[in-house]
């Protein structure tokens, strides 16, 4: 049976929002909370919903194997995807909605991002594959010691992490087969396997309509629906799935504008800036923004929140981002034998 999921979060709640919650510090493969309540305690852009499953994988392993091999089975899906509105005539209610429905105008997608939460003391790096038709995924998840200040670039960011400076606090591989999730931690030698509840589809995430993503509750505070989230990684829900920072960014259209259309790697974007709510800009201590998105799936290819004295407080940045037939191939996750079986 077709299920929609929608999560309605008031205004009050989302300036709550933890991001801590996002990442490393959320559950990879924890069961969905139903209330509102829950959804906002474990962020926003992480919501999962329990979904009956029909593909199947296999895990491939030998006697003279040093690790376990995931191997995806699943045979690919057809599926159409949206059309975005051209460039020459979008509007700001355009971009909004795509953003919050980024979901649908995608199906692969492969990179890598680096991010960092000013109100933090950490920053990570995730490189994925996504095939969305297939309930196929897979990420890696290094999450460095913030020692050093702030970078102003993808490849800032790729080499303060290689440098001396930059230890290492957790390193995790996720993997979607379809059927099963795979969750390796590779700075606990431990692992573990979750079934397909915890897994959410394209079809658990079905569409909602505009008019329902943002409304005014019977208490008089704004409300906000969210879609669950089928690409299964959640750490890179930010640039993927941007639902949490559109609703908490762009809801208020009087305090952003479209600067223009630029490149950024090779990707047509829309360059957004903007200032921040009073609520939100405080949580995140970010006082003005800038959103580079791309202009054919909503997804948010570079982010910067700026403090009130202009220095660089959050920061998104990505690389290597392909889409469709040139996304890289869903990788499998490698278990090595001497790991620990956590269940």
């Amino acid at each position: 049976m077709k299920q929609k999921v929608v999560t309605a979060v008031s205004i009050a709640a989302l300036a709550g929002i933890s991001v801590i919650g996002i990442g490393f510090f959320a559950e990879p493969f924890a069961q969905t909370e139903k209330t509102a309540q829950a959804a906002v305690s474990q962020s926003a852009d992480v919501v999962k919903e329990t979904v009956l499953v029909t593909e199947v994988s296999t895990v491939i392993a030998s006697e003279e194997a040093d690790s376990i091999s995931l191997e995806q089975t699943t045979e690919p899906v057809g599926r159409e995807l949206k059309k975005p509105v051209s460039s020459s005539r979008v509007s700001k209610e355009d971009i909004f909605y795509m953003m919050l429905n980024s979901i649908d105008y995608y199906d692969k997608i492969s990179g890598t991002i680096y991010v960092h939460y000013g109100n933090i003391d950490f920053y990570e790096a995730v490189t994925f594959q996504c095939a969305l038709s297939d309930t196929a995924a897979y990420a890696h998840e290094i999450q460095y010691d913030c020692n050093q200040p702030a970078a102003a670039s993808a490849a800032e960011c790729a080499e303060q992490m290689k440098s001396a400076k930059a230890a290492v606090l957790r390193d995790v591989e996720t993997s979607c087969t379809g059927e099963q999730l795979y969750y390796v931690d590779h700075s606990r030698s431990a692992y573990r396997q979750e079934q397909s509840y915890n897994i959410t589809t394209l079809e658990q995430a079905g569409p909602v309509s505009d008019e329902e993503r943002h409304f005014t509750m019977d208490d008089g505070f704004p409300a906000y629906s969210y879609r669950a989230n089928p690409t299964n990684i959640p750490s890179a829900s930010i640039c993927l799935f941007p639902q949490e920072m559109t609703f908490g960014y762009l809801t208020d259209t009087d305090l952003w504008e479209i600067k223009g259309v630029e490149k950024l790697n090779g990707r047509t974007c829309y360059h957004i800036t903007g200032v921040t709510g009073a609520e939100y800009g405080k949580k995140r201590n970010v006082a003005s923004f800038e959103f580079f998105v791309d202009t054919n799936t909503g997804v948010l290819l570079k982010y910067v929140g700026y403090d009130t004295n202009g220095n660089i407080s959050d920061y998104l940045y990505t690389e290597n981002m392909q889409f469709e037939e040139k996304a890289e191939a869903v990788k499998a996750a490698s278990i090595p034998r001497s790991y620990q079986n956590e269940g």
